[in-house]
C-alpha cells in the first residue's frame, strides 16, 4: 500500500507491462474503502494520454468503492471524497453519482440539536448532510447543463426516482429564492 503508486509510475515510465498489470491487479484486489485514498491520490496526478483507459478503470474502481460503502465510515474525510467525485463527474459516472446522493444515508438518524453537545455521530451527520447538499448542487447543475445529451444517451432512465424528487425540490428552492429577490423590484 505504501509504494504501489511509485511502482505503478515506474512501470508506466519504463513500459514494463507485467509490472503495470500487477499494480492494476493490486488496485482492484487490495484497495478498499479504508485505503481508497491511495488510489485517489494516484489518479489525481497528471497521467499520459496512453493510460487513459487504465485510468478510467481505476477511477471507476474508486467511485464504486465510495458509492458502495456505508458512509458513516468516511464522513471524517467526506470533503476529500466529495472533491474527487466532483473532479470525475462525467457522462459515464453521472448515473452512479445520482444513485449515491439519493440513497438512504446513515446520517439520517443524526439530528443537530444546538441545545446539547454534539456527539461524534451528530457532528458527522451534520457535516455529511452539508457535503451531500453541495454534491447534489453540482450534480443538478451538471444535469441541467447537459440535459439533452444525458437524455439522448439514455442515461437518465437509470436515475432513481428520488433523484427527480430531490431535483424538483432543488428547482423549487431556487425559484423561491429568485422570487424573494425580485419581490418589490417590479
Amino acid at each position: 500500500m505504501e509504494n504501489v503508486n511509485k511502482i505503478s509510475d515506474f512501470a508506466r515510465e519504463y513500459n514494463i507491462s507485467q509490472l503495470q498489470s500487477w499494480c492494476l491487479n493490486f488496485y482492484f484486489t487490495k484497495i478498499d474503502i479504508n485505503n481508497v485514498s491511495v488510489l485517489m491520490n494516484y489518479l489525481d496526478k497528471k497521467s499520459k494520454p496512453e493510460f487513459a483507459d487504465e485510468n478510467i478503470q481505476l477511477r471507476n474502481r474508486a467511485l464504486d468503492l465510495l458509492f458502495s460503502s456505508r458512509l458513516i465510515k468516511i464522513c471524517e474525510n467526506m470533503k476529500f471524497y466529495e472533491d474527487f467525485i466532483l473532479r470525475n463527474i462525467d457522462f459515464n459516472s453521472i448515473g452512479r453519482i445520482a444513485k449515491f446522493i439519493c440513497r438512504d444515508q446513515p446520517s439520517q438518524g443524526f439530528m443537530f440539536n444546538p441545545n446539547s453537545s454534539q456527539t461524534q455521530g451528530e457532528k458527522f451527520g451534520t457535516l455529511f448532510e452539508q457535503d451531500i447538499g453541495n454534491l447534489k448542487d453540482i450534480v443538478f447543475r451538471f444535469v441541467q447543463e447537459n440535459y439533452e445529451e444525458i437524455k439522448d444517451k439514455g442515461i437518465m432512465k437509470n436515475f432513481p426516482i428520488d433523484f427527480f424528487i430531490s431535483y424538483g425540490q432543488y428547482v423549487t428552492c431556487k425559484l423561491n429564492k429568485f422570487e424573494n429577490k425580485t419581490d418589490g423590484k417590479g
